[in-house]
């Protein structure tokens, strides 16, 4: 009898000994649970604090502006990371220059022994005006549109999702959703489109609105911002950028007052001489920046918006600057 009541109590003892086991498992794991989501409210409630913060003081303070900058910069590397795509390999497109139709042609023919659409394109020259053929001897990513030039553009020209959602989406000018739609005097938006294409590209990452450079491009002739012979004019960037909702003001060709623009948030548009981007007149945007340079994207080319810029690179051919943010 006394032998049975010990094992009973024996048992009693382990089952509680399994239960108190349990017991501290479960407190451990709660801890643990605990622990991670006090990080990530902590986390976020900091974000929001510094946001309002900011915002309370209309952007005045510079320390509590880069702040901002550096938190919401570490959220987009984060999401971007999660989201990675097989890059795309881009061949370098070097330094524009000034061909005539002829050393244009040239080029084109020579090209030929590596894609046939170049010979298609040399033996058919007459039907393409000849901008699109000296843009297309500089640089070789406009092949596709230029060949796809005498069956003109795409019946969709909306943006994708993906433009959307971007910090700054790159928009082309030849994109063939707009690039063959005219612009200008006898010209097309691939050809001279760069200023609208420019501003879309700003409205598009400050105020999330679907602006295509083909509505900014009508939008510019309608309202006489492009002046025959020279372009598009400066006021677009005011002007135009108040019609679509930004305040744009411009600045200072001076690295200070544009990483400050940048640490508040605002994109920059920046009209450029000739030099690494042109051989004419051209606008480019500027959207952020970090050790490395300025992160750029230029209409025109997509090699040359996947490098980084340094000041000392863009001041020498900048002649304006204007920063835009929504109001």
């Amino acid at each position: 009898m006394d032998e049975q009541l010990t094992r009973e109590q024996e048992k009693k003892i382990r089952q509680r000994q399994r239960r108190v086991r349990k017991l501290m498992a479960t407190f451990v794991l709660t801890l643990v649970v605990a622990f991670f989501l006090g990080v990530v409210v902590g986390r976020l409630t900091a974000l929001h604090e510094v946001d309002l913060a900011v915002r309370d003081q209309g952007y005045e303070n510079p320390q509590l502006g880069k702040l901002l900058s550096i938190v919401r910069r570490a959220e987009s590397q984060e999401t971007e990371e999660t989201e990675t795509e097989e890059p795309e390999i881009l061949e370098e497109v070097g330094v524009p220059q000034s061909y005539s139709k002829t050393q244009a042609l040239n080029i084109i023919k020579e090209r030929g022994e590596e894609d046939a659409r170049y010979l298609d394109i040399y033996d058919n020259s007459a039907i393409y005006p000849e901008r699109l053929l000296v843009d297309l001897a500089n640089n070789p990513e406009m092949l596709e549109f230029v060949a796809n030039y005498p069956d003109g553009g795409a019946e969709d020209d909306s943006l994708t999702e993906k433009e959307l959602k971007a910090k700054c989406p790159l928009l082309l000018q030849w994109d063939s959703r707009w690039g063959y739609d005219t612009y200008g005097d006898s010209s097309c938006i691939a050809v001279s489109g760069c200023g609208p294409t420019a501003l879309a590209m700003a409205v598009v990452a400050l105020t999330d609105e679907e602006v295509t450079p083909a509505e900014v491009a009508q939008y510019a002739m309608d309202h006489n911002y492009y002046l025959k012979g020279t372009g598009t004019l400066w006021k677009l960037m005011t002007d135009g950028a108040a019609h679509y909702g930004l305040n744009s003001e411009k600045i200072g060709i001076n690295q200070k007052e544009m990483e400050d623009a940048l640490d508040h948030g605002a994109i920059l548009v920046l009209s450029v001489k000739k030099g690494d981007f042109t051989n004419i007149g051209h606008f480019i945007v500027v959207y952020d920046y970090d050790e490395n340079g300025f992160k750029v994207n230029d209409p025109f080319c997509k090699y040359k918006s996947s490098v980084q810029w340094s000041y000392e690179q863009l001041s020498k051919q900048t002649k304006a600057v204007w920063s835009m943010t929504a109001k």
